[in-house]
Order: structure tokens, then C-alpha cells, then sequence
């Protein structure tokens, strides 16, 4: 697991939240870990019976959920973070100047396509999209494909320009 992965909460966190014995304190934590019934119970020295009845007890369900829930939470915020990266890296290639034409278009599609993706659902709606910010990463896509084309025309010697 790396660092930046969510851990599943530790056994003692789990019974302070929740209110469960070390023994169901145990079982939670190996199934938020995604072992399987059969592994929680041998970890936490039970049948596999008392498992499943702990996974109908309402308290335990309650503590199972938000177990989850932090864990979900937590890869969230961690994908944010990578997105958040991925486009400064992609809007630093964009705006870098010395890089080739077709290589900031390329960044700036990359860019706009982590916003609205063809055939998928948007992520934001329309008037989200229309920000001044977004307007502006627009135009100056358009302007850059413009001036990779207009690279590749004929200067009027007839050699490319």
C-alpha cells in the first residue's frame, strides 16, 4: 500500500467509534480490509457463523458503513489531488512557449477533456463550464490549433512556413 492510499482504520480506532469489542473491532477491520468472511473469522479467532450474525446486527452494519464511508472519503480526496496535479502538469506543457504547437494542443485537449469528456457525462453543467476561466482555456485551444495550422501552410514561395 502506498503512502498516499487510504489505510483501513485500525482496530482500536473502529471500537472507539463504534462501541465493539476487540473481537468485533477485529472482524470490521479485516472486512473493510476486503478479506473474505472466512478470513475475518480466523482473525479474529470465531466461527465464520458469528461473522455473518455480526453482519446483521444493526450497531455493527452502522459501524461497517462508515468504516467505508471514510475509506471512500479518502480515496476521493486522494483522486482530487491527482487530477489537481495531473492538470498543472498538463497546463505548465500548454503554456510552455518553447514546446511544439501540436504538443500544447495536445496538453490543452488533455486539459479541457479531464472537464467534459466526448459521449460521457458532464461532470458540471453548462453554465459551470462557461466560467471565465474555461472560456479563456477555449479560446486559446482555438488560437493554437490556428497557429499549428497556419505553420503548416504553404509560405507563398510554396515551401511550408
Amino acid at each position: 500500500m502506498t503512502d498516499d492510499a487510504p489505510a483501513p482504520p485500525e482496530g482500536d480506532d473502529l471500537r472507539a467509534r463504534a462501541s465493539l469489542d476487540t473481537t468485533d473491532a477485529t472482524i470490521l477491520a479485516a472486512i473493510v480490509a476486503g478479506q473474505t468472511r472466512s478470513e475475518a473469522a480466523a482473525a479474529a479467532s470465531v466461527h465464520v457463523a458469528t461473522v455473518y450474525r455480526r453482519l446483521q446486527e444493526p450497531t455493527f452494519q452502522r459501524a461497517l458503513a462508515e468504516a467505508r464511508n471514510e475509506i471512500l472519503d479518502a480515496s476521493i480526496d486522494r483522486s482530487r489531488r491527482a487530477v489537481s496535479r495531473a492538470l498543472d502538469t498538463l497546463i505548465e506543457i500548454m503554456e510552455d512557449r518553447g514546446q511544439a504547437g501540436g504538443t500544447r494542443v495536445a496538453a490543452a485537449r488533455a486539459a479541457l477533456s479531464a472537464l467534459v469528456s466526448p459521449g460521457a457525462e458532464p461532470r458540471f453543467q453548462d453554465d459551470d463550464l462557461e466560467t471565465p476561466e474555461i472560456m479563456r482555456a477555449k479560446i486559446d485551444l482555438e488560437l493554437a490549433e490556428l497557429e499549428v495550422r497556419l505553420r503548416e501552410l504553404p509560405a507563398p514561395g510554396g515551401a511550408p512556413a
